[in-house]
């Protein structure tokens, strides 16, 4: 059973959705109070999967214009938070697989160099 509070907020929120989606001069605003309840949870979200505070911000910050860029594309069917909370899990997951393929290369670099100059790729076994 939804509370009063529950209620009303929820279809404040739908009202703010429409008028963003709507293309009101006010949508930014509208965007800023929709989110401005989601962003600590959200924090806290990308920290579990990454682990440090300025990745998280990265991808909070990312995940904000995003949902910002594409919340045409809400249709309602999941609540908003869900909503949300999906595109950031995306954001993260691309980020870690960013961050995995960046430290590959970096190894793969330090290999190199630990090798001397005079061997292109140190792991053939002819060279």
């Amino acid at each position: 059973m939804h509370s009063v509070d529950s209620t009303c907020f929820q279809n404040s929120e739908r009202e703010h959705i429409e008028k963003i989606q709507a293309g009101h001069p006010k949508a930014r605003t509208y965007f800023d109070q929709l989110v401005a309840r989601y962003v600590s949870p959200l924090h806290r979200r990308c920290m579990a999967w990454l682990g440090c505070p300025h990745d998280a911000d990265d991808v909070l910050q990312e995940t904000l214009v995003r949902s910002y860029r594409y919340i045409h594309a809400y249709r309602g069917e999941a609540a908003f938070r869900s909503w949300l909370y999906a595109i950031a899990d995306n954001q993260c997951r691309s980020y870690l697989k960013k961050r995995a393929t960046h430290s590959q290369r970096f190894v793969s670099e330090e290999l190199q160099e630990e090798a001397g100059s005079e061997d292109s790729c140190p792991l053939t076994a002819d060279g």
